[in-house]
């Protein structure tokens, strides 16, 4: 399996990280933004276009950057197998 990357964004005022893998953009790691202070700041989302599927592409709030990458990782585990190499270069 290919490992996931990580490259920063860096034409945005928030931390984000697209997550890529095979050199394709699956995703993204960043700081929320409009949120309370009390709720999680990071977050993770799962997903391309155009081989994903609606309902495919999933998120999820985290306390810090690596309970998001762990959530991201996790996620992508899922998805994988239900993936082929054309449907990263569609």
């Amino acid at each position: 399996m290919t490992s996931l990357t990580r490259r920063r964004e860096r034409e945005t005022a928030r931390e984000k990280w697209h997550t890529l893998h095979a050199g394709v953009c699956v995703g993204s790691i960043g700081l929320r933004s409009g949120g309370p202070n009390h709720a999680d700041q990071w977050e993770w989302k799962r997903g391309f276009y155009p081989s994903c599927d609606p309902g495919q592409a999933t998120s999820g709030p985290a306390g810090t950057f690596e309970e998001a990458r762990t959530g991201f990782e996790a996620a992508w585990r899922q998805l994988l197998p239900t993936r082929t190499r054309r449907d990263l270069f569609a």
